[in-house]
């Protein structure tokens, strides 16, 4: 069973950072570079958004699978394949994991237009990442065949 108190915490850092993000997005590209400070500011809270993500994906595939995801990307694409939310989502959402990579590492320098760009698609579709989670937890059993539930309470006997 996926840790409840742990998914719901982390719907609510998304959820806060989706606001800062609502306000961050009304600066200018210029503004963000003029107030080194909002810049800043702006890649914190897509860090923690994303990252907040991140971790929702990679308990639910642990909790699923028995196994965690190979990589942050993927942990969005393989809870496509266990039916939490569609294929075509994942790899809407997904790419924000190398933007997360990117800001925590500093790999490159951050191009302002794709950055400002990651957080419209943040709006967009962050919204609707947190309503897929949600209804899956609605589900304690969710994205598990009813063959797979039988035999997991049947090892759980024998432990």
């Amino acid at each position: 069973m996926p840790d409840k108190n742990l998914i719901y915490r982390k719907i609510a850092e998304i959820l806060k950072q989706l606001n800062y993000i609502k306000k961050l997005i009304k600066l200018s590209e210029k503004q963000l570079l003029l107030e080194e400070t909002q810049l800043f500011l702006a890649e914190r809270v897509m860090e923690r958004l994303i990252g907040a993500a991140i971790d929702i994906n990679m308990h639910l595939v642990s909790d699923i699978r028995g196994e965690v995801s190979q990589d942050y990307f993927n942990s969005f694409i393989d809870l496509a394949q266990l039916k939490v939310f569609p294929i075509g989502f994942a790899k809407k959402i997904a790419p924000s994991a190398g933007l997360r990579n990117i800001l925590v590492h500093e790999y490159q320098e951050l191009d302002l237009k794709k950055f400002r760009a990651s957080m419209k698609m943040a709006l967009e579709n962050f919204p609707k990442y947190v309503r897929y989670i949600e209804k899956v937890m609605e589900n304690a059993e969710f994205g598990i065949s009813e063959k797979e539930i039988l035999k997991r309470s049947k090892e759980k006997k024998i432990s």
